[in-house]
């Protein structure tokens, strides 16, 4: 009876373990989040005048792996020079993450107007953004990012646009003078910027001026004819710091549009010689003037009257060569000749000067 009741019972015991081990339960008890975002580690800064546009990742994840399940906050400070106390200045709500891949991409402006005022031209500006969970609990700030304090001038107020022979002419009034001429650490230009209407790509630098010029006029012929162009003014401060050097871009002057409209003709030509050749069956009259320099040019017009009749063009297409081997002249008749160069879009040159032959009678 009593070996029966051990058998039992140690059958029980058998069940048991076999029951619990089925379960699935956790060998080890884990450890509730404390729901600590992670820090932020992608903080960026761009300035763009007296503007710095501060730009980072919300954190998704909090430092024990989990996601971030209940709304927090991400302080962004800020401390001017090296050795400078960090300040709040503004607070953005951290949300909920849904899962690990959304992540919310956080975008604030800051302005320094106030700050730039009472800093030192060769200061810098820090940054850095502390993810904050509930109850206050935080990882501390993650990465810091630094802007210079450098001053920067005011743009022009206006940019004046004209079309010349060679391309574009721009022009334009400084806005401003360097505060401190040959301050050390710091020194001031403007540059032009030019970019085809409707393009997203990166503008094209068309001349850097320095600070200090009452007037500026300079010509664009790097442009392409029959295209709309729009230009404007952008005054840049380099700095330099010990071993560290960078430029800060002020304010856009307001942008102007042109159409680059080629109404400019090519230069007159000159040169021309007329030489009767042939016999008295097939009389003809041989021009030759010196070829036209122009980059765009099409070709020429040949232009004649007898007598004193009026010109008559007298090539059918454009004369691509500064020659012409007129063949259409009669026996006993004098001819006076002119000849203009067309550029490639239509324009034409006043006549040349005029030069006459005699075809003699038979």
């Amino acid at each position: 009876m009593r070996a029966r009741f051990v058998l039992i019972f140690v059958s029980l015991l058998v069940s048991m373990a076999a029951l619990v081990s089925g379960c699935g339960l956790p060998g080890a008890p884990q450890a509730p989040s404390l729901h600590i975002p992670k820090p932020i580690e992608d903080l960026r800064a761009a300035r763009k005048g007296n503007d710095v546009v501060l730009s980072w990742t919300a954190p998704t994840q909090s430092t024990d792996g989990t996601l971030v399940r209940r709304p927090g906050k991400m302080l962004i400070s800020r401390a001017v020079a090296a050795q400078g106390k960090f300040v709040d200045i503004a607070e953005e709500t951290l949300q909920p993450a849904l899962d690990e891949g959304n992540h919310q991409r956080i975008t604030i402006t800051d302005s320094l107007a106030s700050v730039l005022r009472s800093s030192s031209p060769t200061d810098f500006v820090a940054y850095r953004v502390t993810a904050v969970g509930e109850r206050n609990r935080t990882a501390g700030p993650g990465n810091m990012v630094q802007v210079s304090a450098a001053p920067v001038l005011n743009p022009p107020s206006k940019v004046d646009l004209r079309l010349v022979p060679k391309g574009v002419e721009v022009s334009f009034a400084p806005g401003s003078s360097p505060p401190t001429p040959g301050q050390p650490g710091v020194d001031f230009t403007f540059k032009v910027f030019r970019r085809l209407e409707g393009s997203n790509g990166e503008p094209a630098v068309v001349a850097q001026i320095p600070a200090g010029t009452p007037l500026v006029t300079i010509v664009d012929a790097r442009i392409e004819w029959e295209l709309t162009y729009e230009y404007w003014v952008t005054p840049i401060t380099h700095w330099q710091v010990g071993g560290k050097n960078g430029d800060v871009e002020g304010e856009d002057s307001p942008r102007e549009k042109i159409l680059a409209h080629d109404i400019f003709p090519p230069a007159v030509p000159g040169g021309l010689q007329a030489v009767y050749s042939g016999d008295p069956q097939n009389p003809a009259v041989d021009l030759t003037w010196t070829p036209n320099s122009d980059e765009d040019l099409g070709g020429y017009n040949v232009y004649r009257r007898e007598g004193a009749g009026e010109f008559v063009r007298i090539n059918n297409g454009l004369v691509k060569t500064p020659a012409f081997h007129d063949a259409q002249v009669k026996a006993g008749s004098s001819f006076t000749y002119a000849v203009s160069a067309v550029d490639a879009r239509g324009n034409e040159s006043r006549k040349s000067g005029e030069t006459s032959e005699r075809v003699p009678k038979e």
